[in-house]
């Protein structure tokens, strides 16, 4: 399963370093930097919903792979093998 949290917060990291580099440029006085607040918020509301899906997700998989062994098929390991 591919997680895609530590992707998130790579982004606002490097969104941190590019706004290090880019000094020379002045954005117009009625306009709000908001990129960072709201995907801040946006992954505080967010991840412990997604690390409930994920966990949901694996306990599916292993109740799946149960059945099936129950139903005859053979046990197989996490690369179908």
């Amino acid at each position: 399963m591919i997680l895609l949290w530590p992707y998130f917060y790579e982004i606002l990291l490097q969104f941190e370093e590019y706004k290090k580099y880019d000094v020379d440029v002045t954005p117009d006085g009625k306009c709000k930097d908001r990129f960072r607040p709201f995907f801040t918020q946006f992954l505080e509301n967010a991840e412990p919903r997604v690390r409930a899906l994920e966990k949901s997700i694996n306990e599916l998989f292993a109740k799946t792979k149960s059945l099936a062994v129950d139903l005859g098929e053979p046990e197989t390991d996490g690369d179908g093998k």
